[in-house]
């Protein structure tokens, strides 16, 4: 998803492969008090249809690991509700530069998950879901001097489903949908680092809207619905690195559900982007 750099050559690339691999932890502070820790890895290749113009296909694997500090005592519960599972996802992309400071970029992914949960401590159910997700985007680019400025805006629907299964206790758990929509826009402000040497040094920070304008209901312990507020804000603050050429370390801090009483979230998040080659 790189296009040529000034003093390139303006000749098209055939295609190019890349891999990105982030791990975060996030510190939810919402109804649950929940400690999560998940890793992605994506990978994917693309093809330079025009200089202005690229296609390509990607690959998802995902982990995740949640624990709840909170017991549902009132239901039984022993220790601390735990879920953890694994999936992927596939799906094509394309981004498009119709002009020097304007990107449009989209994405379509499917792919399947299996979750086991612990749901009071003393037993365990598995399940698995059929999952879904659409993203648009739109980015400026202005660059002044060592300052760049990149505002942008993209719009994701994610659907989730899950399949109908019995749990260890006899009940059976019918087939239900999560669904998130959301609108995020905002801008991202880096410098970069003046550097004698080979490596390249960037540090930046972000503030972003986020309308929720589609999500399922959240229960709470005591079987309450909980919404989470339709407009909140991120912040974020990272630093990057160009480790080795075409390879870019980031790490990342991010405040979540600003202006939202009801929820809050910090997540620390490190990544690592590397091209794998081009012809």
């Amino acid at each position: 998803m790189n296009f040529a750099q000034e003093g390139e050559s303006d000749k098209p690339l055939d295609w190019s492969a890349w891999v990105s691999a982030e791990f975060a932890g996030v510190e939810d502070e919402q109804f649950g008090n929940s400690s999560s820790d998940f890793a992605i890895l994506h990978a994917g290749v693309d093809w330079t249809i025009q200089p202005d113009l690229i296609l390509g296909v990607m690959g998802q694997y995902d982990w995740m690991d949640e624990t709840q500090r909170e017991i549902a005592a009132e239901a039984g519960g022993i220790r601390n509700p735990t879920i953890n599972g694994a999936g992927w996802m596939v799906g094509p992309y394309v981004v498009w530069r119709p002009s020097e400071n304007l990107i449009l970029d989209g994405l379509a992914m499917a792919g399947q998950s299996s979750n086991d949960v612990n749901p009071l401590g003393w037993y365990e159910d598995s399940f698995d879901t059929e999952r879904y997700l659409f993203d648009a985007g739109i980015s400026g680019i202005y660059d002044f001097g060592n300052w760049s400025l990149r505002p942008n805006a993209s719009l994701a629907y994610l659907q989730d489903t899950q399949s109908t299964y019995t749990d260890s206790l006899g009940f059976v758990i019918p087939e239900q949908d999560v669904t998130l929509g959301r609108l995020t826009f905002g801008p991202e402000l880096s410098y970069f680092i003046p550097s004698s040497g080979s490596t390249k040094w960037v540090v930046g920070g972000s503030l972003d809207g986020v309308w929720a304008f589609e999500q399922t209901a959240l229960l709470t312990n005591g079987g309450n619905a909980y919404e989470r507020d339709e407009l909140t804000a991120n912040l974020g603050v990272f630093l990057g690195v160009e480790i080795h050429p075409g390879a870019v370390l980031r790490f990342e801090a991010n405040s979540y559900g600003l202006g939202n009483e009801g929820y809050s979230a910090e997540a620390l998040r490190i990544e690592l982007v590397k091209t794998l080659g081009r012809p």
